[in-house]
């Protein structure tokens, strides 16, 4: 990405005849007018160690890239928010008012004075009322045990690296943050919770394995393994809903899921996972994923090359899996590089339809996680539903050592040219 420079050109000192003319004063300034839509909007990605390529936590940071910022917003394609306003209201929507990006072109126009920082006043918090203070204490960070180079011998290298959890009594891990250290190579991180009862089993995976942790090609290999978070491209970390935690006992064991893919990079990587805890909280909580088994077992998902639009459904009938209410708190969707566009919605037994999340323009670098406003509570009764769409075309191949790639059929797969249609959610009990 080229590093745009401001060059301030200074006013004549003097003339050689008449009265000195000042320079007018700039309409906008830095610290009055775009900084605080900056720190609302843009600084969740643009700070040191997050995922934008460069920081905007300062006026010399936001001076030297004015012109791309500028750019970036008219295009609305910064700050990243591809869920639909039509399909639901979710917290701390970044998205720009036609305003906002009026007022951001006008101060690059004015050539991006700073103005008085006096005249700065701190934008309306977009988060829950814990998420700042969550941010500020990670209570336990977590490294992969080594730098692990991944094998060159396929594009797709599957890891999991065991790790001890410490603490010596029950906690609730409120909020999960990732650091990705080679961001070239890491296509996702998972991070699963292995309960004391299941410890021998996933050490004995990694004791039968002679590298560094053990190949687990779809999951972390134990069946009662349950996710603690988890980051893609794009993904945003942070704490989960105010009130709401997932336990994790003593004696228990973490399991981190890295899936390297070294078309893009090669190299070392020892990414990092941290959380946040508190001893109590008033609703436990687990992820939940939607989509249909016989995708991933039988090839029923089937995206035949050269085909575009082609769409999978999938519909559950709640009163298959519980008995109970719960409440749906965050969403995502995960599709890979063909994916078109994806929705989630529950078809209420009274004939009405809640949708849950729909990404109409879906990008695989920008897979953000959902809050809902309003958290939605679904019955037995219900019927909750996923459907993605591909375009397997030879337009929409992805790009392999600089050339397209050939369509082919593609099904269910966790090769990174592979396809997948999956719903996560972030439950509780609706009590």
């Amino acid at each position: 990405m080229n590093r745009f420079s401001l060059i301030v050109l200074a006013p004549l000192l003097f003339t050689a005849c008449g009265p000195t003319e000042t320079e007018p004063e700039s309409e906008t300034s830095y610290h009055r007018d775009v900084r605080p839509i900056f720190e609302r909007s843009c600084m969740g990605c643009h700070t040191e160690g997050a995922i934008g390529p460069f920081t905007l936590t300062s006026f010399d940071d936001a001076s030297n890239y004015a012109p791309l910022i500028k750019t970036a917003v008219q295009n609305r394609t910064m700050p990243p928010w591809l869920a639909d306003p039509g399909c639901n209201n979710y917290v701390a929507d970044p998205s720009l008012t036609d305003d906002e990006i009026g007022l951001i072109a006008a101060w690059v126009d004015e050539g991006a004075p700073e103005g008085d920082p006096a005249d700065y006043v701190a934008p309306l918090d977009l988060t829950d009322d814990n998420a700042d203070e969550q941010a500020l204490n990670l209570d336990v960070e977590l490294s992969l045990p080594v730098a692990y180079v991944p094998t060159l011998e396929a594009n797709d290298d599957y890891r999991c690296f065991v790790l001890d959890w410490n603490e010596p009594d029950t906690k609730f891990i409120t909020g999960f943050w990732t650091f990705p250290d080679n961001a070239e190579i890491v296509h996702h991180v998972i991070a699963y919770y292995v309960p004391p009862n299941h410890v021998a089993e996933v050490q004995a995976l990694d004791d039968s394995d002679p590298e560094p942790g053990y190949s687990c090609y779809g999951g972390s290999g134990v069946n009662d393994a349950e996710w603690l978070g988890a980051w893609a491209p794009g993904a945003v970390s942070g704490p989960f809903p105010a009130g709401t935690g997932l336990q994790v006992r003593p004696n228990s064991k973490i399991v981190i899921q890295m899936h390297y893919n070294v078309v893009a990079g090669t190299g070392a990587d020892q990414t990092r996972v941290a959380f946040t805890l508190a001893d109590q909280v008033e609703k436990p909580g687990f992820f939940a994923l939607l989509t249909n088994p016989l995708w991933v077992t039988d090839g029923a998902m089937q995206i035949p090359a050269g085909e575009k639009g082609v769409v999978h459904t999938f519909e559950l009938g709640l009163d298959d899996v519980t008995d109970q209410p719960f409440t749906v708190y965050d969403a995502s969707l995960h599709m890979h590089q063909l994916g078109e566009n994806g929705s989630m919605w529950v078809d209420r037994a009274t004939g009405e339809r809640d949708c849950i999340l729909t990404v109409s323009d879906w990008d695989f670098n920008w897979q953000l996680s959902y809050r809902l406003q309003e958290p939605l509570v679904l019955q037995p009764e219900d019927t909750v539903a996923i459907e993605c769409q591909w375009d397997n075309s030879a337009e929409n191949q992805p790009i392999i050592n600089g050339e397209a790639a050939a369509p082919r059929d593609v099904a269910w797969g966790d090769g990174s040219y592979d396809e997948m249609c999956l719903g996560i959610l972030f439950i509780t009990g609706a009590e």
